[in-house]
């Protein structure tokens, strides 16, 4: 089942991903560009599958935990470092080396002009 537990820990902030093709247009009518208009690079879109407990900051030494959660819809590109295929309990995921790779988690039906 998909919101089963995944046997991997991850460390630091890793974060596994199951990569879902993405409709151009959301249910909620939000526009989402895959490339930018000069053909540059692709966002791709997955779900959260696993995370690590997050980094360490440099200097402070202070826990940073990480954004994402377990079940978050999210758009992400490979270009802020690398992403790594990985096969866990027989399935494909995606594994991020770090956060920063995470554009935005998307969500549905949510007013965020507050």
């Amino acid at each position: 089942m998909e919101n089963d537990p995944i046997n991997i820990r991850l460390l630091v902030d890793r974060i596994l991903i199951e990569e879902i093709d993405h409709q151009q247009v959301s249910s909620g009518g939000i526009v989402l560009l895959t490339e930018s208009a000069a053909g540059g690079p692709k966002l791709r879109y997955g779900i959260v599958r696993a995370v690590g407990p997050g980094r360490i900051a440099e200097g402070t030494g202070e826990p940073v935990p990480i954004t994402v959660q377990i079940g978050d819809k999210i758009a992400f590109s490979d270009n802020f470092g690398p992403v790594f295929e990985i096969v866990v309990d027989g399935k494909q995921y995606l594994m991020l080396s770090s956060e920063i790779s995470i554009f935005a988690i998307l969500t549905e039906g949510e007013n965020h002009a507050d």
